[in-house]
């Protein structure tokens, strides 16, 4: 008997949408009219974020900056001149405490700084793209169980057969940001690596059954996929992910391990030729060394670019939590609002934030930081004008996101019958008895409540909307559309 669940992902992040506390703490991170946006953060040794970034009056005209931002919102900030055309976009503290941070200069060259915990510069190194690549795209850090660090990025060329190519480069640097290894790749047919063509990287993990490097991101025609190489950069193997139900990673994606065969890997999807985005996580088995796409878990597509994947959207993941931030909207052009969800591993959903006031409207999340006392700072980025911007950073407790029913009851599909949908005003509940019925729009407000078994939607405007059905079995949710 096909069972349906209860608390889908759409109604749990639409109905909880306008219902919470007000956060901890939050402050723009402007620079009058110019250029600022922060790409990465982590949390350091002592619990503070420390973010990097880039600003200046905009772009390409910019230099590094960096803040340290405390659990109570105190922070400080510091810029390098000198360094025209630098963004930072990754960081990762040493073992020694300092940091290890990368950008690119314009495209150009990899640029890497490492800062004391006063985040002033102690050194600074340049290293220039090969002649033939035509432009170098942002990198990620990880920092090895040696201490040395590992920098992925990608690098274009052009093609001989016509067009571009995208391939990976890889560096590992020793703490004092020294060149110790590097590789371009540009491999001709019929080489394997040829075939790395249009990879970007999100993320750099160890390969826990060896002493090699795994490279996850996004490949041909933005198709998830994980590429293998030993810790001397030699390739070893790659996987696309290729079936009747194609997923897209359409931002930034993360990973987690849950064994030394079982990685998680996590992001905003869009399924192949569609419009619409959804939340999806992959569940990947190593086996020999080499990694096999093993299962997909990914809710039903939603509506209306409920959690879009557009712009810069992210998901960080600590010990016990995945924090996927992303674009709430209506409809395909808009207006858009930050989001976050909160999920554990088992993509149960924890809780969730919908920024619905005027003065976030259009903010994409460009990534969530968790913090030790189990919330997060949001930090959003935003246009200010032509090739500039501006954000917000946003301290949430782990109590100011709406609280979810952990328990998920599956019941028969028959049990229960909404009719007629679509409606053009009267909706009749059937097979069930109803103790309660809550009336969401897609924005996650309510419009509607009564204890009967037949609603009166006549006054609400068309659209979609979504019914949360309280039962003595427990609570069901149904998406309508009032016509």
């Amino acid at each position: 008997m096909k069972n349906i669940r209860l608390y889908t992902l759409l109604a749990l992040l639409l109905m909880m949408g306008g219902t919470m506390k007000a956060q901890q703490w939050e402050f723009d991170y402007a620079n009058g009219d110019s250029l600022v946006q922060f790409k990465h953060g982590i949390l350091d040794s002592e619990g503070n974020g420390i973010l990097v970034g880039g600003c200046g009056p905009a772009y390409p005209d910019y230099h590094p900056i960096v803040m340290s931002v405390e659990s109570d919102g105190t922070h400080f900030e510091r810029e390098y001149d000198g360094f025209d055309g630098l963004m930072l976009s990754h960081i990762v503290q040493l073992p020694n405490g300092n940091f290890f941070v990368a950008g690119l200069i314009s495209e150009e060259a990899v640029e890497v700084l490492v800062l004391d915990s006063n985040l002033e510069i102690m050194e600074d190194k340049r290293y220039e793209k090969p002649e033939d690549a035509l432009l170098l795209t942002d990198g990620r850090l990880l920092l090895d169980e040696d201490g040395t660090v590992v920098m992925c990025g990608s690098a274009r060329y052009t093609s001989p057969y016509g067009g571009y190519r995208t391939c990976p480069f890889l560096y590992r640097f020793d703490e004092n940001a020294d060149t110790l290894r590097c590789c371009y790749v540009m491999a001709e047919m019929p080489d394997p690596e040829y075939f790395l063509d249009q990879f970007y990287c999100h993320q750099i993990l160890k390969n826990p059954q060896n002493d090699g490097l795994i490279l996850m991101g996004v490949g041909k025609n933005g198709l998830p996929s994980l590429i293998c190489y030993d810790r001397d950069f030699n390739y070893i193997d790659n996987i696309w992910m290729e079936n009747d139900h194609m997923l897209l990673f359409t931002s930034y994606s993360a990973c987690c391990w849950l064994s030394d065969d079982d990685l998680l890997v996590f992001g905003t999807l869009r399924p192949y030729n569609e419009q619409s985005r959804t939340i999806g996580l992959l569940d990947v088995k190593l086996s020999g060394g080499v990694p096999r796409l093993d299962t997909i878990h990914a809710e039903p597509q939603l509506p209306y670019r409920v959690a879009s994947g557009k712009f810069n959207c992210a998901t960080f993941i600590n010990d016990t939590t995945i924090y996927c931030s992303y674009y709430s909207s209506e409809n395909l052009y808009g207006p858009y609002f930050p989001s976050v969800c909160l999920l554990d591993k088992d993509m149960e959903i924890l809780g969730n934030k919908v920024f619905l006031d005027e003065e976030y409207t259009n903010h994409p999340v460009y990534f969530t930081l968790p913090q030790n006392d189990g919330g997060c700072i949001i930090v959003t980025s935003y246009a200010v004008g032509n090739n500039k911007t501006q954000g917000k950073l946003i301290k949430m407790r782990r109590e100011d996101f709406n609280p979810i029913p952990t328990e998920v009851i599956e019941v028969p599909q028959e049990a229960i019958k909404i009719y007629p949908n679509p409606t053009n005003g009267i909706v009749t509940i059937d097979g069930l008895e109803v103790a309660e019925v809550k009336v969401y729009n897609i924005l996650g407000q309510l419009v509607k409540e009564t204890k009967e078994n037949v609603i009166d939607l006549s006054a609400q405007e068309a659209g979609t909307y979504i019914l949360k059905v309280i039962t003595p079995s427990g609570v069901v949710t149904k998406q309508i559309i009032k016509n």
